[in-house]
């Protein structure tokens, strides 16, 4: 690691400690179903500030982070703190070669409502309502751990008789020095909704 890499970190750490601790509300669904190995969820409407990094999964949160977090403390069009919630989302779209990092934002923030972000790497997304397949899990947070359940999820969700819309996403719930078998961590697969759904 480089000097100016340590520096930054050592700049970054202290919003992470302030946001991580303050990170208690958690991106809303329903349980619609409960199958072997997974759930069936409705996410309610939601908007995501991402950002695209290349480099590996592993690096990947840890260079998206410090944007997404400066626009949550304020760098932003109006100077606006926005809280920060759970989970941090991740996902690596087929083809793209890279990695998308996202915050969901506070339930009652709405697209129009937010702050346009100052730094263009990070973009505002809406999105409607999802239904997707999800399944909890502890661990580190590594490329072959997510693969592996991803892996699983996706037997599962095809086994159950789901038709699968997009590509897997990793979610993580807890800030870096939670242990790894205490986090919460979960892979989620959306889907298309069941018939009458």
């Amino acid at each position: 690691m480089t000097l100016r890499q340590r520096l930054t970190h050592v700049a970054v750490a202290p919003n992470l400690v302030s946001y991580c601790l303050t990170m208690t509300e958690h991106q809303r669904y329903e349980v619609v179903s409960e199958f072997p190995g997974f759930e069936l969820r409705r996410y309610e409407p939601h908007v995501l500030a991402r950002v695209s990094v290349v480099g590996t999964f592993e690096r990947a949160g840890s260079d998206a982070f410090r944007p997404l977090v400066s626009y949550l403390g304020g760098r932003n069009e109006r100077a606006q703190k926005i809280a920060m919630t759970a989970p941090v989302l991740q996902e690596s779209p087929v083809g793209r070669g890279s990695h998308d990092v996202s915050f969901v934002m506070p339930a009652d923030a709405s697209y129009e409502a937010l702050p346009q972000p100052s730094d263009p790497s990070v973009t505002l997304e809406p999105h409607g309502v999802e239904w997707a397949a999800a399944a909890r899990f502890s661990g580190r947070w590594t490329e072959q751990i997510f693969l592996e359940h991803a892996s699983t999820l996706n037997d599962s969700v095809s086994a159950a008789g789901l038709t699968i819309t997009g590509s897997a996403r990793f979610a993580r719930f807890d800030p870096p020095w939670t242990p790894w078998f205490l986090r919460h961590n979960e892979v989620v697969i959306p889907v298309m909704p069941p018939a009458g759904g």
